[in-house]
Order: C-alpha cells, then structure tokens, then sequence
C-alpha cells in the first residue's frame, strides 16, 4: 500500500507540473528524466508495481524535452537529461530532434552525435565518436549510461575491454537498471575473452540480485548460450550452484532451455543432463510428466539406433502441454524418427561391397553421423564425465544502451559417399529444419 501512494503521490506531483495554460510543462527536462529513471530502477528491482507509469513518464519526458527552450539546454543537467532519455528507452526521434535545435561544441557534440549513431544502429560512426572522448571525463548524471554504451560498442572485437566499461559502469549507478544491464551484457563479454570462472561468477551476482527483473529473461537466454559455449571446459556442478541460488520455478525454465538448445546443437550428454534435472522438477499441477522435459530428452535420440522407441514416446506425448513453437518441434523430431526407421525401397538400395571390404556401416548410424553434430562432426569438447546423466518472467521495453545479440551455428553435411543413400538426405534436411525452426523456450502461457 505504502508503494503504490508513492508512486501515485509522484504521478500526481508530476501532472501537477503542467501549466494550467498551454501545453507547457513547469517541470524541466531533468526533472521528468529523473523521475522515469527512479521508475525503471525500481522494475530492475523487480517492483512490477511501477510497470503501468513507465510509459507514461516516458511520455511526459518526451513532451518535457520537445517542448522545451534549447537555451534549457545550457544547464548541464537538462543536456544530460537529453543523454539519458535517448539511452535509456526514449524515442530516437524526439533526441535527434533536440538536438538538432541545439548549437553544441567540443564534447558535447562528440557525446550527442556519438549517442544518436548508436541509437540509429550506426555502429561505425558511434564507435569513431565515443574513440575521440573519454566516458570516464563526462558529467556524473550520464557517465554510468555512456560506460554502458562504450562496453557495448566494444563487446564484439574487444569483449576483455568492454567489460572493464561494464564493471565501471556498475560502480556508478549500483542497485539501479544500469547496473542490471551491465552485468547482463557481461555475460556474453565473459563467453568472448573464454573466462570460465568470469561467467559463472557473473550469472551468479545476476541470479541473486536481479532474477526478479523483467529482463532476467533474457539473462537466461545469455546463461544458457554461456553454458553451451562452455560445454567441455566448465564444471556441471559449478553450473548447477549458480542455477540453484534461483527460484524452483526459474531453475526449472533454465533447465529446459538449456535442454532444447543443446539437444538442437547434437550435445546428447549436456541435454540429457538438463532434461533430467528440469524433471525433477515436475510437471504442471495435474500433470504427470512434463511435455517439454520429455521432448528434449528424446531429441537427441531421434536418428540413433532406438529410433523405434524413441517414435513411440514422441507420438504420446501431450501436444495440449506445448507452445506453437515446441509442437513444431515435436512435428519435426517424429518426422526425422519415422524416416529413420522407414524401410528403404529396393530401387535406391545401396550398391553390394566388393568382395575384400570390410562389413559395411549400417545406414542408421551414418545417418546420424550426419544428421548429428554430437558425434564425429561435432567440434566441441565433451566432459571429462561424459556418462553423467543426473537427473516467468515479464518483458519489458529494455533500455536502448543495451542491444541483445543472437549467435548462428553452421550446419553439417553429408560426406559425398553418402549421396546414395536416400534416407541419409532426407535426415539432413529435417535436421536442418528442426535447427532452422528451433528458438530459445518462449515464456510459459
């Protein structure tokens, strides 16, 4: 109750400023600015009470900055106000226009234009802006935003430097929606310099501090990338600690995305791991088994030699417990079974072996030689245990400093004395199409 007089105490303070003549505002820009970061600061705290204000504040910034005198513009504090806004979700629009009726100089014009390119995706003019000055020597009120946007413009060519911008960034601006998405951002800095023991310590100050955040969904999309990059060279038990400092019902989230993913990549071992501990978890109330754990647990099982098997669980299970998104998947993983034990008609039978060569390779398991990237043609390092098979949150419009990033992985083919075999093809292709149509677990209905 106390919150939300609070926040109603502050929305009424804040329309109360409007002029009672005109559509003048009587609050400065700086003013309304602050107010919408004290509002995205307490969402990163996972106070979904202050959700409803933030576009609304958002929208009496802009109407604060647009209707506003550039000689405004000449208090340090209204300029940065001008920064913040256009980092930390405003409309690019409104930004580019300010700025255009303001004559600036020196810093100001390297920060201002550095900030517009990087909101416009201009990636090249932004990071040839923000070479010419040092974030470090801005005023305090945008520093913590502008170190946030240096790491990210250096995350990919130099991810150990954009993460020294990320921990300075942090020190800044502690506890607020800055900070969030600067540990978030580290992650993927922490997969790019290879620092096992960085990006577990990373997602472990993420999953204590902000798993509450309405973009901790996207923390899970960049812990189980992380862990997939890692697969090999991090320890499962030191995975599992961090995925334990959360919440039954996030582990569980977690467990099946990294399920799905590492059964798409053809990692049998890491998604048999994953599935059976999302299982310990249950199903839904009333549910026996839960859908997705037995889908992905059976993915990387669809082209071996248990095929038969393998069709017959995915045919049983409950299409009604799936997003659209997973039907499809399950559609296409009965498709590759079914193919794989489809008998192979006489006319495209294999020509016989001569008379010296050895037994020939059965058709199955070539089959999953190129169809699965887990076996010979899979590049990653497998653990050291190998045999080990132990057994949501709301979105939000994310500030613009901080982008996400999506990652593609090649796909394998088949070896040229293969082409004869049809079924081989065909798996191929529907192994494509399963990797093709796959996406990270969307949030549960």
């Amino acid at each position: 109750m106390q919150t939300r007089l609070t926040y109603l105490t502050m929305w009424t303070a804040l329309c109360g400023g409007m002029a009672m003549c005109g559509q003048a505002l009587a609050l400065e820009p700086y003013q309304t600015v602050r107010s919408m970061q004290l509002i995205q600061d307490r969402i990163a705290d996972g106070d979904h009470a202050a959700m409803p204000l933030q576009s609304r504040v958002l929208a009496l910034a802009d109407q604060s900055l647009r209707e506003a005198d550039p000689e405004l513009f000449d208090d340090d504090r209204n300029f940065e106000a001008l920064l913040v806004y256009g980092m930390s979700g405003g409309n690019p629009a409104t930004f580019d226009m300010v700025l255009a009726r303001l004559k600036l100089k020196d810093d100001r014009l390297l920060i201002g234009k550095g900030v517009s390119q990087y909101l416009r995706g201009d990636l090249a003019g932004a990071t040839s802006a923000f070479s010419k000055f040092d974030p470090l020597t801005t005023p305090v009120g945008s520093r913590p935003l502008l170190l946030l946007i240096k790491g990210s413009i250096l995350i990919r060519e130099t991810p150990k430097e954009a993460l020294r911008f990320f921990d300075l960034a942090r020190i800044e601006a502690p506890g607020t929606l800055i900070e969030e998405a600067a540990l978030r951002r580290s992650i993927p800095a922490t997969v790019g310099t290879r620092d096992a023991d960085a990006f577990l310590s990373i997602c472990s100050q993420y999953a204590r501090r902000f798993l509450r955040s309405p973009y901790a969904t996207q923390f899970a999309d960049e812990l189980v990338r992380g862990i997939i990059e890692f697969y090999g060279s991090v320890d499962l038990k030191k995975v599992e600690a961090v995925i334990d400092e959360m919440t039954p019902s996030h582990r569980k989230v977690v467990y099946l995305r990294l399920a799905r993913t590492s059964a798409i990549d053809g990692l049998r071992d890491l998604s048999d791991f994953a599935a059976a501990k999302a299982a310990t978890y249950g199903g839904a109330p009333g549910q026996e088994n839960d859908a997705r754990a037995q889908l992905y647990a059976n993915l990387t099982l669809v082209t071996s030699e248990d095929a038969a098997s393998v069709l017959k669980t995915l045919k049983g299970i409950n299409r009604d417990q799936l997003n659209a998104a997973d039907k499809q998947l399950l559609d296409a993983a009965i498709s590759v079974a079914a193919t794989v034990i489809k008998p192979m008609p006489a006319a495209e039978a294999p020509k016989p072996a001569k008379a010296e060569a050895k037994t020939a390779e059965p058709a199955i398991a070539r089959a999953t030689d190129a169809a699965t990237p887990a076996t010979k043609a899979n590049t990653r390092p497998q653990p050291a245990d190998s045999t080990q098979t132990q057994p949501q949150v709301p979105t939000s419009v994310e500030p613009s400093a901080v982008a996400p990033q999506q990652a593609g992985q090649a796909a394998t083919m088949p070896g040229k004395d293969e082409v004869d075999d049809a079924p081989i093809g065909i798996v191929s292709e529907t192994r494509s199409k399963l990797s093709e149509i796959d996406k990270l677990l969307s949030e549960d209905q």
